[in-house]
């Protein structure tokens, strides 16, 4: 029961990063100006 626990306590730790991750990402591409932006070539 020890390991699923800290199993389950890594994994919920692991997807709370990604989704903080990802949050920080878009916040921060949103704040950034245009001209920023349009130099790095992403598919959209």
């Amino acid at each position: 029961m020890f390991i699923t626990l800290h199993y389950t306590t890594h994994v919920m730790i692991s997807i709370f990063l990604h989704v903080l991750g990802i949050t920080l990402a878009l916040f921060i591409w949103n704040i950034f100006p245009k001209n920023v932006s349009s130099k790095l070539s992403f598919p959209c």
